[in-house]
C-alpha cells in the first residue's frame, strides 16, 4: 500500500478519536452527572466496539483473513478502516478522561 492508502485509513479514525478526546475532557470538566456515570459508560462502550470492529471487518471482507491479521490489522484491504476507528475512538475516550479527570484535579486546588 502506498502511504495516501494508509493515511486515508486512518484519517477517519483520528477524526472519531479526537472527537471523543475532546467530549470527554468537556463533558468531565463540565457535568458532574457525566463525570460520575457517563464516561464509564462510555469508556465501556468504546471498549466492547474495539473488540467488536475486527469481527466486523472479517465479516464485511470478502477474502479470508484470520483474527490475528483483523484485530493487528497486518492486512490493509476493505474494511480496516473499521478497526483503525474502534482503536482511536478508545485511545481518545480514555485520553479525554485523564485530560479531564487532571484538569478537575487542578482546578479544585486551586
Amino acid at each position: 500500500m502506498s502511504h495516501t492508502e494508509y493515511l486515508l485509513t486512518f484519517v477517519r479514525g483520528i477524526f472519531y478519536g479526537l472527537l471523543f478526546l475532546g467530549g470527554s475532557a468537556l463533558g468531565i470538566c463540565r457535568s458532574k452527572a457525566f463525570r460520575a456515570r457517563w464516561y464509564w459508560w462510555l469508556v465501556l462502550f468504546a471498549a466492547i466496539n474495539c473488540i467488536i470492529r475486527p469481527f466486523v471487518y472479517i465479516w464485511v471482507n470478502p477474502s479470508p483473513i484470520s483474527i490475528r491479521e483483523a484485530f493487528l490489522m497486518q492486512t490493509h484491504q476493505f474494511g480496516v478502516w473499521r478497526v483503525a476507528e474502534g482503536y482511536f475512538v478508545l485511545i481518545g475516550v480514555l485520553v479525554g478522561g485523564l485530560i479531564g479527570f487532571a484538569y478537575r484535579q487542578l482546578s479544585s486546588r486551586e
